[in-house]
């Protein structure tokens, strides 16, 4: 069931072959972990709640915390912010027509919303340590990030298995699901191809370049644990260098090392800027060639050195987000600051 989102892709043959393997590779990783009965448990659940049509958003709303019963009431409003941010974006922006999408989805629009609520649905099927390492701020070590890319086939099969309650039970919103759940699963993602599954460009779905470039914004806006919020020009300016469009160098640089002043301050600073080099540089598949250093010593370095490598990390261009969203989306922030400024501040209820 689980490769199934790849079949509903516009991939060839051979793409698809290519991919497979790394969709199967979590799949078996999903059932290693026993989690398959807690994926059941929550698709029962979410079919209960999206049994009821004319109030659906509602209800999703208010059962978070049935969701994510473990974690903070700010994985609650992330997932709110994720809605409403995605809907305004998607809708103010028409993203359908804009120059440079070839999607011919005429439901996007109306998909783009729930796609983003329900983006990290997965995340409730995983273990609640595992989530709350990552909500502290406590680094990740390799093995634990592979678990949290998880959470992408636990929320497709979460999303998959409820639309499959609600077929039969003849619920008109089985067969949306569907088309949501394959956003899910594509929402990590990257334009240049070194997401979890390894998709890029355009075979990544529209909804899920448009979920990831929100995704990432909050992200940074929201502090956690140790890591400190990055300011409005600051996360604008990392969205471009992230899309290949041309940014601000010294403002990013000042940035980044606002962040290293912070780290600093914890006992394993040294383990946490190793690994973050490493998910930075997607484990040495593009380790910046100019760094007179191989991939493989980077654990060799003193501490000075060791920074030096991840500033230059951090200000190399990448092609991580659709640049044609992220100008769009900048220009409408710009066209309307106060609404965004609200949006992040989290006054979520009088936007909706």
């Amino acid at each position: 069931m689980s490769l199934n989102f790849l079949n509903q892709l516009e991939l060839s043959t051979e793409r698809r072959n290519e991919l497979e393997p790394r969709v199967q590779s979590l799949v078996d990783l999903v059932q290693k972990e026993g989690l398959v009965p807690k994926i059941e448990q929550r698709a029962e659940m979410l079919a209960e709640i999206l049994g009821e049509p004319h109030e659906r958003l509602s209800n999703l709303f208010n059962s978070l915390s049935r969701f994510f019963p473990d974690l903070p009431e700010e994985q609650g409003e992330h997932c709110k912010l994720m809605y409403v941010l995605t809907s305004v974006i998607g809708t103010k922006l028409d993203l359908l027509k804009r120059k440079g999408s070839s999607s011919s989805f005429g439901e996007d629009l109306k998909r783009i919303g729930y796609a983003g609520f329900l983006h990290d649905i997965g995340k409730s099927a995983l273990s609640s340590r595992l989530i709350q390492r990552i909500d502290e701020g406590v680094y990740l070590d390799r093995e634990y990030f592979e678990l949290m890319k998880l959470h992408i086939i636990t929320g497709y099969m979460v999303l998959s298995e409820a639309a499959d309650l609600l077929d039969k039970g003849k619920e008109e919103s089985g067969s949306y699901l569907k088309k949501i759940a394959v956003a899910v699963a594509c929402h990590h993602e990257e334009m240049g191809g070194f997401g979890y599954v390894g998709l890029k460009g355009e075979e990544i779905p529209l909804v899920s370049r448009a979920t990831a470039l929100v995704d990432s914004l909050l992200a940074m806006a929201r502090r956690r644990g140790y890591d400190p919020a990055i300011p409005p020009e600051e996360a604008y300016q990392e969205l471009y260098r992230c899309s290949g469009l041309p940014f601000d160098k010294d403002l990013l640089g000042e940035c980044n090392k606002r962040k290293l002043a912070a780290f600093e301050k914890q006992s394993d600073y040294r383990e946490r800027l190793v690994s973050m080099i490493q998910r930075n540089t997607k484990y040495g598949q593009i380790y910046p060639r100019d760094l007179d250093i191989s991939y493989t010593d980077i654990s060799l370095l003193d501490m000075p050195a060791l920074e030096e490598v991840y500033l230059a990390i951090r200000l190399r261009s990448e092609k991580q987000f659709d640049p044609n969203i992220v100008q769009a989306f900048r220009d409408y922030v710009s066209k309307n600051p106060g609404r965004i400024k609200k949006l992040v501040q989290k006054k979520v209820i009088e936007l909706i």
